[in-house]
């Protein structure tokens, strides 16, 4: 699916997306929100693609909810609240996601490249709740996000302070992987996803399970768990074949 508010390819097992509102730093209105979310489910259900990458067209990755849809009542809520919880559920529960980002991430926009499971940004990144100024909280999932990303304490100094958190402080937080040069990040970027998409998707589906459950169960269980997931790996065609090939490699290094 390609529209002029989001384009969306897909090659060599790698879905890219670009929120494509540049005008607007693409702030996410509804008609861009109804799009991705239906993009996101299509790559999801679509077994060539592997990985997702996620990005904004021009000098923002997204700036938040379009201000002038938001009517100033719990209705605004009452409009948002499914839409956006299925698409952050989308990218937090799917196939492996990357989030590249320039520029501003911001309220939802931050939720957006949060909820991926990894976040990479040119050197002007800035990540910014943009909540408590308007007398608001968080929502999109912001304060689960934030905190299992880099803590209590720094999630709520985000929070309540509301400074931009620039990209060199957003890599020492652990915010995102690495800042990345502005003409290098879509080769960077590009060149992990397509590591990504060689891997077992089987793999790294149960790998991300296991990981968003870790912080939700007790250690005993969250164990139990992966051992299942495991036991069912190993009886699949996909670990049998990458097994067999690597013993044989093994035996070959260790004749040589």
């Amino acid at each position: 699916m390609d529209s002029p508010l989001l384009h969306s390819t897909a090659s060599d097992g790698v879905g890219w997306l670009m929120l494509n509102r540049p005008g607007q730093a693409n702030a996410l209105n509804h008609d861009l929100r109804a799009q991705l979310l239906a993009a996101l489910a299509g790559f999801n259900d679509d077994p060539a693609v592997r990985v997702i990458v996620l990005e904004g067209a021009g000098g923002h990755f997204c700036s938040g909810t379009e201000l002038t849809e938001v009517t100033p009542s719990s209705a605004h809520i009452a409009r948002v609240r499914e839409p956006n919880t299925r698409l952050l559920s989308l990218l937090r529960g799917g196939k492996p996601a990357l989030a590249l980002v320039r520029g501003a991430a911001a309220g939802i926009g931050l939720s957006l490249a949060l909820a991926c499971d990894l976040r990479y940004a040119t050197p002007d990144a800035r990540f910014v709740t943009a909540f408590g100024k308007l007398g608001l909280s968080a929502d999109g999932g912001l304060t689960w996000l934030l905190s299992r990303t880099v803590g209590l304490s720094r999630a709520m100094e985000m929070l309540y302070g509301e400074e931009p958190v620039d990209a060199a402080k957003a890599e020492r937080w652990g915010l995102i992987q690495a800042v990345v040069p502005q003409d290098e990040i879509t080769s960077h970027v590009q060149t992990l996803a397509a590591r990504l998409a060689s891997r077992s998707p089987e793999a790294l589906a149960s790998m991300k399970t296991s990981m968003n459950e870790a912080g939700l169960l007790g250690f005993p269980e969250a164990m139990s768990r992966e051992f299942d997931r495991q036991a069912v790996l190993m009886d699949g065609a996909e670990f049998q074949g990458r097994s067999a090939q690597a013993l044989e490699a093994f035996l070959r290094r260790r004749s040589g």
